[in-house]
């Protein structure tokens, strides 16, 4: 699958603030790719937070599906080194996966098998919201800023149904401000 170096590098410094720093679980250190229809989908967990990307291939290409899991630290500092504009990804098995790129450029990345890796749920829909920089600041006053009431240190976002809206309490004031927004399927 060739796709921008650009592009790639962008969504894998993104997804990689998903991933375990411990080590604890060496799986959740890894981002997760996988490329299906000319899409490469890229997912990272830690399994408390999670971030799922996407990366379209260049030019889109119909091709066999494939799954792998790599270090992202490794692979965004090699990518960083290269000057082309393109990367192929082809994995060799389940486990490693080569970038090509240029008439030599050449890396075989080795990560873990993918069918090991957390199954999260990927997005089919995108929504674009319209008026959270104006809903924000109209909420911000009801957060409650005590430490010890936690579960109102923050704002819901509500994007349920015809329910589109921006909620916060303190527990003696609310505030409440509608968000647009517009639904985009990614099928």
């Amino acid at each position: 699958m060739k796709v921008k170096t650009k592009d790639l590098l962008h969504e894998l410094q993104w997804a990689k603030r998903f991933t375990e720093t411990k080590h604890a679980v060496p799986m959740l250190t890894h981002v997760c790719l996988t490329a299906k229809n000319g899409v490469l989908d890229l997912v990272a967990t830690d399994l408390e937070v999670s971030g799922v990307t996407r990366v379209w291939a260049d030019p889109y290409e119909e091709e066999q599906a494939w799954a792998v899991t790599i270090p992202p630290k490794l692979t965004i500092a090699y990518l960083q080194k290269v000057e082309d504009s393109t990367v192929d990804l082809t994995p060799t098995d389940a486990r490693h996966l080569v970038i090509r790129h240029g008439d030599s450029g050449e890396a075989s990345i080795v990560g873990m098998d993918a069918d090991h890796y957390p199954v999260l749920n990927v997005p089919t829909a995108t929504m674009q919201l319209y008026g959270l920089d104006l809903a924000i600041p109209r909420v911000l006053f009801a957060i409650s800023k005590e430490e010890s009431r936690f579960t109102l240190n923050g704002a819901l976002l509500e994007l349920n149904g015809d329910k589109r809206q921006l909620v916060s309490t303190d527990g003696h004031r609310m505030s409440l401000h509608d968000v647009g927004c517009k639904r985009e399927n990614l099928d």
